[in-house]
């Protein structure tokens, strides 16, 4: 087995692992179907290749060697995750379950679900930690390998995460037609997304 072949099935072990870009992604495609879901699932792809690129620059190694910047990284991502689950039980611009609420626009659910990964410490330690475990240190230009690496990572969470999201999406329609599972789903979502905050902002560098 290459290299290569270890490490696309290591990501894919890994990427259905669930966490909160996948609960993220679930929850919208139940909130707003499977097109949207994948717009979430897009977002989370693009907030994965931020945390690539800084993985290459080294920016990532700030936060393994400065438990100052991890706190900061991380307090904003936890209270991040809080005020989604807020807006979600208002209703007005969490994961609305169509129940008399506003639609979100796809551009506000790409944004959120980039700025939910972009803004977990964890995935930026992880990338660190994985990704320069499968380059060729004898092969040229390490830095392009840990950019083309990360970036195949991101693709196959992607393709991932819109499975989910094309899986799900048809529950959503039944969760939809309910009003009161409308209401179970929106308190269920809002709790899961507060209690991945509080499990962020008590993780230790």
């Amino acid at each position: 087995m290459t290299g290569l072949e270890t490490f696309l099935i290591a990501s894919l072990a890994l990427n259905i692992t669930p966490g909160a870009d996948m609960i993220f992604v679930l929850a919208t495609a139940l909130a707003q179907g499977r097109r949207t879901g994948m717009v979430a699932a897009l977002g989370i792809g693009v907030g994965g290749l931020g945390h690539t690129a800084a993985a290459t620059v080294g920016l990532s190694a700030l936060l393994s060697l400065s438990a100052e910047a991890f706190t900061l990284l991380k307090i904003i991502g936890a209270a991040y995750l809080v005020w989604l689950a807020v807006q979600t039980l208002r209703g007005s611009g969490g994961l609305s379950f169509a129940d008399g609420r506003p639609v979100r626009k796809k551009k506000r659910i790409f944004l959120d679900a980039a700025l939910v990964n972009l803004l977990n410490p964890k995935v930026a330690l992880f990338m660190l930690a994985f990704l320069p475990q499968f380059v060729d240190t004898a092969a040229p230009n390490p830095a392009l390998q840990v950019m083309f690496l990360g970036a195949l990572f991101c693709f196959t969470g992607t393709v991932t995460l819109c499975l989910v999201a094309w899986f799900a999406a048809p529950l959503g329609q039944a969760v939809r037609k309910s009003a009161r599972t409308q209401r179970i789903m929106r308190w269920a979502t809002a709790g899961i997304l507060a209690g991945l905050g509080v499990r962020l902002g008590l993780t230790q560098p």
